[in-house]
């Protein structure tokens, strides 16, 4: 959807009054998300809220009476207007809403006004029609409340038209509603810790970063002349499907260890005919050329991060040996043809192996690969990080059965060890980090995680992730948008932003978009010096099942 201007203001007689200004489409599908302003005046605050109205989405879905942090504020409200107006009455915690229209089939919702309880953070809606949600906009108190990508700032809080992403909040991590009138960032790190700052204060966004908590990746107009790695083979498209990518210093270049599907054919083939390539740029975001096939078929996934010591490239990967299943050749341009399929990976149930380069070059050579991950019942899309002290603390995921479905449901969890060198080291922790991502509402769960680490003003290390929403990016019985973002202080205890961190929609510099097919395997480029991200990488579906590696731009305040 495109940025569309609204001309029109809506006012309203109660107390609390909301006009709308602008919405903007931040996600694909044909849905414009709204904004509104309600004055809250005559509501406790002496300011304005901003509110955020996503038509067609519904964030309580299957939730009222089975989660008590979900309930019925009204019944026969008229409009999602009135719905953010009884949620902004009802205080801070009231974090997200959803209103059902009077013309919602199920009789039991129509025109039901009904609300979260937890915060801005407690976002992962449903696509539904007849139903629009909103995003309360409180102001911030801590950098928790800014995701740990930003700090909490206080600004002079204005009344004019904007399109700016960056708002106010101040919903708690964990949704506690307490008073406090904080308006700088000295309780920066007090996840959960309470305290309700002025309506002026707002998240300033790390590099890289914007929304209204910095939950939401700041992507830019991609240059076609540029892309990432568009592989070709016997003339024709190759598919490929996301990958890292690192500097050397070396050579000045920057490498690429992607999956990429033999044959020319698509991702349907992703466990008969994955390899791991290694390809290189000048340019961060492209073009990239294959140099080598690295890792032959079935090798795939593969995420690789450097041991801050010794310079060397490790690369943990999915792979299985002896390769058992059949090559599929029936394939043309990228495109998978008739008689081949991911039947036998359903689901896929290889072991995970790790590598390294001997020396601190890219280009190797490289250790034989050992299992580090086996018996988990799924690849496990592992993603590591290595600490200075050559420890390791990664996330991988499970495939596994769910109240909603026999097998589907990806569950998250943290693998430690006490030398990333020596797998026998390793613990594998199966609690689930993110239950509220694969709980019966949210069945699918998510995958794919990129972890990696930043640091505050302060020297304060911080996690991340990113991860793809499974079926995301509103395709089959996905529902939410494509990415997630999540950050944790410690690395144990961790906190998801809500849905959002990434979309499918994918502008370019000549003025045109792509609505992606699929958009997975979310890595990210980060700057060697700061951390901070500088352009986000995906495994990206344009047509059918023909797809290529992304690397797209993110803003930068150097």
């Amino acid at each position: 959807s495109v940025l569309v201007i609204l001309l029109s203001s809506v006012f309203f007689s109660s107390r609390l009054t909301a006009s709308a200004y602008v919405s903007s489409g931040e996600r694909g599908g044909g849905e414009s998300i709204r904004r509104i302003r309600v004055n809250a005046g005559e509501g406790g605050y002496s300011e304005n809220v901003d509110v955020e109205l996503h038509p067609g989405q519904n964030c309580v879905y299957g939730r009222l009476g089975r989660d008590a942090t979900v309930i019925l504020l009204k019944e026969n409200v008229t409009s999602p207007e009135d719905c953010a107006k009884l949620c902004i009455e009802r205080g801070r915690s009231c974090g997200s809403f959803a209103w059902h229209s009077p013309s919602f089939p199920n009789p039991d919702f129509k025109s039901k006004c009904i609300a979260t309880t937890k915060g801005y953070f407690d976002w992962f809606p449903t696509l539904e029609s007849q139903v629009t949600s909103g995003r309360i906009e409180w102001g911030c108190s801590s950098a928790a409340e800014c995701s740990l990508n930003g700090k909490c700032s206080k600004y002079n809080h204005t009344h004019t038209k904007t399109t700016s992403p960056k708002h106010t909040t101040t919903n708690s991590v964990r949704g506690n509603d307490s008073n406090s009138n904080s308006d700088s960032d000295s309780d920066r790190f007090g996840v959960g810790s309470g305290g309700l700052s002025s309506l002026s204060s707002r998240c300033e966004c790390e590099s890289g970063w914007r929304g209204h908590a910095c939950q939401i990746l700041d992507t830019q107009p991609v240059d076609k002349n540029k892309l990432g790695f568009r592989s070709i083979a016997n003339g024709m498209n190759a598919s490929s499907w996301g990958g890292s990518v690192l500097f050397s210093e070396l050579d000045g270049k920057w490498h690429m260890w992607a999956s990429e599907l033999q044959h020319n054919c698509g991702l349907n083939t992703w466990c008969q005919n994955s390899r791991i390539v290694h390809a290189t740029a000048t340019d961060e975001h492209g073009p990239y050329h294959k140099q080598e096939v690295l890792f032959p078929r079935y090798s795939h996934e593969p995420t690789v991060v450097r041991d801050p010591t010794s310079g060397r490239f490790v690369m943990y990967f999915t792979a299985q040996r002896p390769v058992e299943r059949p090559l599929c050749t029936n394939c043309s341009n990228g495109l998978t043809l008739d008689g081949c399929g991911d039947l036998l990976c359903n689901p896929n149930t290889d072991a995970t192996w790790m590598a390294h380069t001997e020396t601190n070059s890219a280009w190797g050579p490289w250790s034989r690969p050992v299992i580090v991950l086996k018996d988990t019942g799924s690849d496990t899309n592992l993603s590591p990080l290595i600490l200075r002290n050559g420890s390791l603390v990664g996330m991988w995921r499970s495939f596994a059965p769910t109240k909603r479905s026999d097998w589907f449901g990806s569950k998250l969890h943290l693998i430690t060890g006490e030398r990333w060198d020596d797998p026998s080291t390793y613990m594998i922790h199966r609690s689930n980090i993110f239950p509220s991502l694969s709980n019966w509402t949210n069945w699918a769960g998510a995958e794919d995680p990129f972890l990696y680490q930043t640091k505050h003003d302060d020297g304060t290390p911080v996690f991340h992730a990113i991860l793809h929403n499974l079926y995301g990016c509103g395709t089959g019985l996905g529902s939410r948008p494509c990415g997630t973002h999540a950050f944790s202080l410690d690395g144990w205890e961790w906190n998801l932003s809500g849905s959002g961190a990434y979309h499918r929609n994918i502008h370019f510099t000549d003025g045109s978009e792509l609505v992606a097919v699929s958009r997975e395997r979310p890595h990210l480029v980060l700057n060697d010096t700061t951390g901070l991200p500088t352009a986000l990488i995906t495994g990206t579906g344009y047509v059918g099942d023909a797809t290529f590696t992304l690397v797209q731009p993110l803003q930068s305040s150097t």
